[in-house]
């Protein structure tokens, strides 16, 4: 009987641990989801989202502008409904009218917008790889086929690729060209 109270014992000890546990992991998760936190990172995710656009932009990286204009609008439109919602969210200044904010739906309304800037970004990082993979495939193209490299061979240990015809060369006549 004696083994079977420890066992006991065990159990709730491992219970009130997991318990103390999920408390913190729990507050930490139902703060990350009030509206006031959804707000915060749906403005850093614009701001970075419009630095994006705006960096890649001046690179070169889009030469399309009416990508570039109805990027910006797209952007435009949801920095004002942003606004809206941050406005929305800012006002909830007590920890239960946040989690009436959660429970009505602002938290999910921010969610949503964030995903939808989450998109924009991506397009324009599919668009700006779309052109650098071009731009790298007509540069790469024009590159001899065989590298300049050492060979690993014993025999070939000192030769090295001539551009010129991509023949293996000795080291000395290729220092001295």
């Amino acid at each position: 009987m004696a083994s079977g109270n420890s066992y006991n014992v065990l159990g709730v000890v491992t219970g009130v641990l997991g318990v103390f546990g999920l408390v913190p992991a729990s507050y930490m998760l139902a703060k990350s989801q009030l509206p006031m936190a959804k707000a915060k990172d749906l403005e850093i995710l614009l701001s970075e989202t419009t630095e994006l656009l705006r960096s890649v932009a001046e690179e070169g990286l889009l030469s399309s502008p009416e990508f570039i204009d109805g990027t910006r609008r797209t952007l435009a439109r949801i920095q004002s409904r942003s606004n809206e919602l941050r406005l929305s969210a800012y006002s909830a200044t007590s920890t239960v009218q946040q989690a009436k904010g959660l429970f009505c739906g602002l938290s999910y309304a921010l969610h949503r917008l964030g995903n939808e800037v989450k998109q924009v970004r991506a397009m324009i990082s599919n668009r700006c790889n779309h052109v650098e993979h071009r731009r790298r495939g007509v540069f790469e193209a024009s590159l001899p086929l065989t590298p300049i490299t050492e060979s690993s061979s014993g025999a070939d240990e000192h030769a090295v690729y001539d551009r010129a015809d991509n023949r293996a060369v000795d080291d000395d006549r290729s220092l001295s060209n």
